[in-house]
């Protein structure tokens, strides 16, 4: 009897240990964790542009991992919230309605034909996804890259698309950052 009554307060005392240590590493969140923006769910923000998962919002704050690609349009870093820009063959392609959304472009989707459709300042521009054929105000361009769907986004060529819309882009590779400038 002696020798089991240690060993059950020693198991005690390690267990209350381990279940102390997960306490501390748990996040707490409030019962709604995602709010609608314009169409689209985004974490809720709270003080001064914090999501509640500690990410910032596109307040030129948000810190990035290495090799993440930075969208900034006119000083303003783009925030992606769910799907993240990404390289293929060459091109950039970002999730289009939050770039859209930054230059003032409107963004609709239809689903029937599966296209997106871009318009701004009396430009339209018709992307079907998995087409290279591309609509600028109809007339049909060729592009590299097809629109194609990650998830739940429509991720198209970057620099095209801007470019059509008469916005000047850059690309640093040394930053991983492109830089849009518009022309109001």
């Amino acid at each position: 009897m002696r020798k089991i009554i240690p060993l059950f307060l020693i198991a005690f005392l390690v267990f209350s240990l381990t279940v102390a240590y997960g306490e501390e590493t748990k996040t707490k969140y409030p019962n709604e964790v995602m709010a609608e923006v314009d169409g689209y769910s985004t974490p809720p923000e709270g003080p001064e542009g914090e999501f509640i998962d500690g990410t910032k919002t596109g307040n030129g704050n948000t810190s990035k991992l290495p090799g993440e690609i930075t969208v900034f349009v006119d000083g303003r870093q783009v925030n992606f919230p769910d799907a993240k820009p990404y390289i293929k063959n060459g091109r950039t392609l970002v999730p289009i309605r939050f770039v859209s959304h930054e230059m003032g472009a409107q963004v609709e989707w239809n689903n029937a034909k599966r296209e997106v459709i871009i318009v701004k300042n009396g430009k339209k521009i018709t992307l079907r996804i998995g087409s290279k054929d591309v609509y600028v105000n109809g007339t049909k361009k060729t592009i590299d890259v097809p629109a194609e769907l990650k998830g739940n986004r429509t991720m198209v060529p970057l620099r095209f698309i801007n470019e059509a819309l008469g916005a000047k882009v850059s690309w640093s590779d040394t930053e991983k950052k492109v830089t849009i400038i518009t022309t109001h």
